[in-house]
């Protein structure tokens, strides 16, 4: 019966121009059965009871975002349920996730938690963010309209919830069809560390026309048999794959896709994802910040990750950080690893606050080209040695940026030595010298 709806809308080019569908994506349709016994209470048992169907996270690579290393199921991974009736939309959850994290109040989108929206004609319907506390904020405001209860048993998070039609544009659609979106953030005590969505659309940038569509059938679903396997197992997109055939085994590379709604239209666009996706930079939330500086300290982390060096333990040799502020190893092991030249920043005393120099920014890299390489300097021709940079230690790797190719083009204008580097442009030097590995 609900396959004749589906075939009915898609065919139906005047039905959608009517509904909060015509901007939502029509290829994935999720059948919702109307509620049939559900009590919340975060025990899922009464799911388990009828053929609700379970929607499986991740279900393919693109659905996994921000992560600068995903280790498979057991690292972060969801089932879900929907259901419906007169009142509201049901949804039930079990997030597995091996370090449980959470944020405090408004915050909680940047710890471990769900985020919910759903598509209103061509816009963003209200944002529903919570964690495992149930406390519910709608738009950014504390909320009692949904009826949530939630609880965690080990590395397992529940989450069931009634979510009324008033918060989905003020009653059930008229034609069933519900665009929604579920995001489960991933926060293992370190920062919000990336996230899993049913479809792209939230977390990086409000778009509902990504959205799923939820087919709400006027049916209810069948009891469970036999046949049913209420947990089905989540495919592991991190382990090799067999070939047709079985007998080529391949390595099933999880490649690791970030982008941020402010790098859409920016020059830099590729270098900033391609080095946020290797886990080298890292944004601010859900934003990037390109035209942002860079503090030395941030560098040489993101240097040291981007060469790829094991971290050592802070000597307190170079700078008067406390042993455990969060750059320390980094700077270390920048020192260890020969990437800090001599008499650089003071002869190593390096300021972990001040923001990095264009200059400093290209020797650096230079210099750690050298290393990776095993080379030496290549001085020759440099258009940019002007006054200033003929005194400067950065001098002799700016030339051999130049004759490495590193930077490109002539007048001292195009260097602004003395200007702070901004991340796009960190993120342009950095994709160039891991580039210079392969």
């Amino acid at each position: 019966m609900h396959k004749k709806i589906i075939a009915g809308v898609l065919s139906s080019s005047l039905l959608l121009l009517g509904t909060n569908v015509m901007a939502a994506n029509m290829k994935d349709i999720k059948d919702v059965y109307k509620a049939k016994s559900i009590t919340i209470d975060a025990d899922l048992s009464d799911w388990d009871a009828y053929q609700y169907g379970a929607k499986i996270l991740p279900e393919k690579e693109e659905q996994v975002s921000h992560f600068s290393a995903y280790a498979g199921p057991e690292d972060l991974s969801i089932y879900l349920w929907y259901a419906w009736s007169d009142v509201g939309l049901y949804l039930a959850a079990e997030v597995i996730d091996n370090v449980h994290h959470t944020e405090p109040a408004e915050l909680c989108w940047m710890g471990d938690s769900l985020q919910l929206s759903q598509g209103l004609g061509n816009g963003f319907g209200p944002e529903i963010n919570f964690s495992t506390d149930a406390v519910t904020y709608v738009n950014g405001a504390v909320s009692d309209a949904i009826n949530i209860k939630t609880k965690v048993d080990g590395t397992v998070s529940t989450y069931e919830m009634l979510i009324p039609w008033s918060l989905c544009g003020g009653g059930r659609p008229a034609d069933g069809l519900l665009p929604f979106c579920v995001c489960v953030n991933e926060n293992d005590g370190t920062g919000r560390a990336g996230w899993i969505e049913t479809a792209p659309g939230i977390a990086a940038g409000k778009q509902s026309h990504q959205f799923g569509v939820l087919n709400l059938l006027e049916e209810e679903p069948k009891p469970a048999d036999d046949s049913y396997t209420a947990r089905p197992k989540i495919k592991n997109l991190t382990e090799p794959e067999a070939q047709a055939g079985g007998s080529v085994t391949v390595v099933y590379e999880l490649n690791t896709y970030i982008t941020y709604p402010d790098i859409q239209n920016h020059w830099a666009k590729e270098a900033i994802e391609q080095t946020a996706s290797m886990g080298v930079l890292r944004g601010y939330g859900e934003f990037f910040q390109p035209s942002w500086g860079m503090t030395q300290a941030e560098f040489l982390a993101a240097l040291v990750r981007a060469v790829d060096l094991d971290l050592v333990e802070y000597r307190g040799e170079l700078c008067n950080a406390p042993q455990d502020a969060w750059y320390a190893t980094y700077l270390q092991t920048a020192a260890d690893g020969h990437l800090i030249p001599a008499g650089f920043f003071n002869n190593n005393a390096i300021n972990a606050d001040a923001m990095i120099r264009r200059d400093e920014m290209i020797a650096l890299v230079s210099n750690a080209y050298l290393q990776l390489k095993n080379q030496t300097l290549q001085e020759g021709e440099f258009p940019y040695a002007d006054g200033y940079l003929a005194q400067n230690v950065t001098l002799p790797y700016l030339k051999n940026a130049q004759a490495i190719g590193l930077i490109q083009g002539d007048g001292a204008s195009m260097l602004r030595p003395t200007d702070s580097a901004t991340r796009a442009e960190v993120a342009v030097m950095l994709n160039q010298l891991i580039k210079s590995k392969r």
